[in-house]
């Protein structure tokens, strides 16, 4: 991982331990998702359209892109960020550096995913933005305690 990725709130704990926690936390998330690439245009001003599945009450992490403006569409299911719902056909722009965070509703989301233009040269595509390692560890709980939930359907991606 590098600095550049580390959370803000690295002065929580030394750099070891904010990395071994977050290297935690990312392998969890990555047991709630599933991602299809429907089309992916390199270059700083590529567009990327991508298909995800968000597992029941899986927990986004707050984080930025320093990888273009987003609007992502709910094609099924839920998700709550902040007091708004959104259900299936709803659409939410997230502008480019923006950090943001959601929860999946209780039968998880589908959404596609449309990031356009506009990367940074010399960033990572993604900017963890969590303030604590409370924050963390939180998130790590809630992994465990919900992963069994996670099995993506059988017609996850099917267009």
């Amino acid at each position: 991982m590098t600095k550049s990725a580390i959370l803000t709130a690295a002065k929580d704990g030394n750099e070891e331990e904010v990395c071994e926690k977050l290297g935690e936390m990312l392998e969890l998330a990555a047991s709630g998702s599933s991602e299809n690439r429907l089309m992916m245009q390199e270059g700083e001003n590529g567009m990327r359209v991508v298909h995800v599945w968000f597992g029941p009450n899986f927990q986004l992490f707050r984080h930025s892109h320093p990888a273009g403006d987003c609007t992502y569409l709910i094609m099924a299911g839920e998700l709550t960020m902040g007091k708004r719902t959104l259900k299936a056909g709803s659409t939410v722009f997230v502008p480019n550096q923006m950090p943001y965070k959601f929860v999946a509703g209780p039968d998880g989301v589908e959404v596609v995913e449309f990031r356009s233009g506009g990367r940074i040269p010399g960033k990572p595509g993604i900017r963890i933005e969590e303030n604590s390692l409370e924050a963390v560890q939180n998130l790590i709980d809630d992994y465990k305690a919900n992963q069994h939930l996670w099995i993506a359907p059988p017609t996850f991606s099917d267009f």
